[in-house]
């Protein structure tokens, strides 16, 4: 029963539309209307014409304009200039300065963080200079990321292996001896 259904309504709706007429006017702000109610001075469109558009492929390819590729908009670019790579860094107190050098396009707010060993050290801060204090002895890997407003990352150092060099807790500084009293 339902396929009968089915393709009843298909046959009448194609009857329906296949008798229907388009009419076409100019209102009297110059607009093409189209409407399926007649009106004075309309023109009826067949809608059963088959349209075929023909191009002789020239006129085509002489009509077409690429699209300007527009100049590729620089890149932050960020490094580590101070302390060098592998440089070993003495310290008592374990005092760390680590200097940016930045080229960053017109529009970008300026925030850096700094990792020390890929912890983040502090909250990310407009200086491009960076004052640490306490830094363990051993090897550490330093990195700088440029951050927007909201914590992306927009651009990352490389990555520099520094030494630092502190005094050990467990052998504190020879202490003179003691004199002791002769007889």
């Amino acid at each position: 029963m339902k396929p009968v259904v089915v393709i009843s309504c298909l046959l009448s709706s194609w009857m329906l539309t296949s008798h229907a007429t388009i009419y076409s006017w100019t209102d009297e702000n110059g607009n093409v209307v189209y409407s399926d109610m007649p009106r004075p001075g309309a023109d009826a469109i067949d809608l059963r014409a088959r349209v075929q558009n023909v191009s002789d492929g020239q006129s085509a390819v002489a009509g077409y304009q690429p699209q300007q590729e527009s100049a590729p908009q620089a890149q932050p670019a960020i490094a580590i200039s101070d302390p060098a790579h592998e440089a070993t860094i003495r310290s008592a107190e374990g005092n760390l300065m680590v200097t940016a050098q930045l080229s960053i396009p017109a529009g970008v707010t300026q925030r850096l963080q700094l990792l020390v060993d890929g912890q983040k050290q502090g909250e990310p801060q407009a200086s491009s200079v960076f004052a640490l204090t306490g830094v363990e002895r051993g090897s550490h890997q330093l990195q700088l990321q440029l951050v927007n407003n909201q914590g992306s990352v927009l651009a990352s150092s490389e990555a520099i292996q520094i030494h630092m060099h502190r005094p050990s807790v467990l052998h504190p500084k020879n202490k003179p001896p003691v004199p002791t009293p002769r007889n």
